[in-house]
């Protein structure tokens, strides 16, 4: 399998694969990479799991919910604009 971008904002199931697997799945891949940008500048310290407590409730929310790990559960583009309005 060829895969392509910067492996920071790679999703996890494009970093690891199911074994079997001879399809990626790229559906939320950029949910992800959203998430990481937006992780990256709301955090100051690189040590840090979680967006603090500083921002609002569904900024925090949105960070998280771009950054689950199984892809069915990651927020979708129409489910973060919902939770942002």
């Amino acid at each position: 399998l060829s895969v392509g971008g910067a492996v920071k904002y790679l999703p996890p199931e494009i970093l690891k694969p199911l074994r079997g697997t001879d399809r990626l799945d790229y559906s939320k891949s950029d949910n992800w990479a959203v998430g990481m940008v937006a992780e990256q500048m709301l955090i100051a310290d690189d040590n840090a799991k979680d967006v603090p407590l500083c921002y609002p409730q569904p900024i925090r929310q949105l960070v998280s919910g771009l950054l689950v790990e199984e892809t069915p559960l990651r927020l979708s583009v129409d489910e973060a604009i919902t939770l942002l309005d």
